[in-house]
């Protein structure tokens, strides 16, 4: 007898990743759990039997009761949601996370050649050009150092890419 439940397994996995377990067969090596049953059950293809069902619930200090049938205190500090967690995977798959260090590189670059040639440029021109320059280099697999000179190669060719260039006007006080 046991439990073949697609639900107990939607939380199987959104536990698992709340306690910071990146992917099932991380989550079963550290704990001892064979990799094969583990990741069918998170799938709700296998049985769970009451056995496993203590051993993941102690794993994971979560309530029995919230596991097979999601109702009560999850065990974690706050509730999930289970669609959101879900909604954020999907997220994560489609959109690469920004890379700071090198964004910020590049608006650094902006802003110096900006403001020692005294170019006025519409901020949303800078805009863009500083997202065409990072989805450029941030697509290639090259070394930093060789990304730094691309950035400060890209920046230079901001001169030519706007149409009008003014002096900065200079106001004395």
């Amino acid at each position: 007898m046991g439990i073949i439940d697609k639900e107990v397994g939607r939380r199987l996995k959104t536990v698992r990743k709340a306690r910071g377990y990146k992917t099932a067969k991380e989550f079963a090596e550290k704990n001892s759990i064979n990799v094969t049953t583990y990741v069918h059950h998170e799938a709700g293809t296998r049985r769970l039997h009451p056995e496993l069902i203590i051993r993941y619930c102690d794993v994971l200090h979560i309530s029995s009761n919230w596991l097979i049938q999601g109702y009560g205190n999850s065990g974690l500090e706050r509730p999930l949601n289970i669609k959101y967690i879900e909604q954020l995977d999907e997220i994560k798959g489609k959109y690469q996370i920004v890379n700071v260090d090198l964004f910020k590189l590049i608006l650094n670059e902006i802003i110096v050649l900006v403001s020692q040639h005294g170019l006025i440029i519409p901020s949303s021109e800078l805009t863009d050009f500083s997202i065409d320059v990072y989805n450029s280099i941030i697509g290639t697999s090259i070394p930093e150092n060789e990304a730094k000179q691309l950035i400060k190669l890209s920046v230079n060719s901001i001169k030519r890419a706007v149409k009008h260039i003014e002096p900065k006007a200079i106001e004395s006080l």
